[in-house]
């Protein structure tokens, strides 16, 4: 199952996409059918996998991966889609 706003044909505001259990799989945002803001992952236990943000469909900024238990495993900066610096936590 899935939730997603379409303005002039293009995806725009958040897409949510959800696991057969119901909870949030991923939660993104698209401005003219590009995406552009806050993303998260999430596992089928609703714990997070995967959070950063998107600027012009690339990543850009701090983005995190989480191991299974929610903590920070891993982070890496992006500008304009390109990993600029990475480290595990």
């Amino acid at each position: 199952r899935y939730e997603m706003n379409y303005r002039n044909d293009m995806l725009d505001g958040q897409e949510i996409h959800y696991f057969h259990n119901g909870q949030i799989e991923t939660k993104e945002a698209y401005r003219n059918g590009i995406r552009e803001g806050k993303y998260e992952r999430f596992n089928s236990a609703g714990k997070p996998e995967e959070s950063g943000a998107f600027v012009n469909g690339e990543k850009d900024g701090e983005w995190l991966w989480y191991n299974d238990m929610g903590k920070v495993e891993y982070a890496a900066k992006f500008q304009a889609g390109k990993m600029v610096s990475q480290k595990s936590k």
